[in-house]
């Protein structure tokens, strides 16, 4: 596994790892930029920079007054993998939750021949992750895929930059608060102009998820025996 995957990810492990180093970029943007307009955070940054000796600036690619952003930027990106921020986002936001209900499950429930009833549909909201696990995942595995390996590496790496603009708009948006109860408005406002065109971005990155999951859903259910035991899961409920 590349240690610093930039652009296209082949598994889960690869994108948190992407994901992981875009997050410390972000956090090293917002926190010198907090450090410039809020004395807290300047305090902060200064009393951590004065713990080094001054030779260590000979020894650093960067000033030693940096040390105290990386440190920090270090930090929050750790937090941020360590409580996988993106999914906490995602529940926080329905985002998962939404798309694979209604661009995985219902089409795989439909096109597999299931018979539903009215309950059974709504039962396969409450089950969600049971039934991606089941009737999802097990075809379409970055590990072991039955499916076409290219269309997954090209779902995970689509995610990948959606999680890096969410995770993204997160950061630069309490920056941008911040900023502002300070009285930083100029510098606010490019941040938010930031934002906007982030969100532009996951409204493609969005798009193209749906098109990725239309085709993986009609690559496991063009196996006659995969389409029945999918259709045994669904109508099982």
């Amino acid at each position: 596994m590349s240690f610093f995957p930039i652009f296209s990810v082949n598994n889960y492990n690869e994108m948190l790892t992407k994901l992981g180093w875009y997050t410390f970029g972000g956090a090293l943007l917002c926190i010198f930029t907090l450090r410039q307009f809020t004395p807290l955070v300047t305090q902060v940054t200064a009393c951590i920079d004065s713990v080094f000796p001054k030779e260590a600036a000979d020894v650093l690619p960067f000033p030693i007054s940096l040390v105290s952003v990386f440190i920090l930027a270090i930090a929050t990106a750790l937090v941020a993998h360590a409580i996988k921020l993106h999914d906490r986002l995602s529940n926080l936001l329905g985002i998962r939750n939404e798309f694979d209900v209604n661009y995985v499950l219902y089409p795989l429930a439909i096109a597999s021949g299931a018979n539903l009833s009215v309950a059974q549909f709504n039962k396969v909201r409450q089950l969600r992750k049971s039934l991606m696990g089941s009737t999802f995942y097990a075809y379409v595995s970055s590990t072991n895929p039955v499916i076409d390996s290219h269309t997954i590496t090209q779902a995970l790496t689509n995610w990948s930059w959606f999680w890096v603009c969410l995770e993204a708009i997160a950061f630069l948006t309490v920056t941008a608060i911040i900023l502002a109860i300070y009285g930083a408005w100029p510098a606010a406002a490019i941040l938010l102009i930031a934002c906007m065109v982030l969100l532009l971005l996951m409204r493609f990155f969005r798009l193209q998820s749906a098109t990725y999951a239309e085709s993986q859903v009609e690559q496991v259910l063009r196996d006659s025996a995969r389409r029945a035991a999918v259709a045994a899961e669904f109508n099982a409920l």
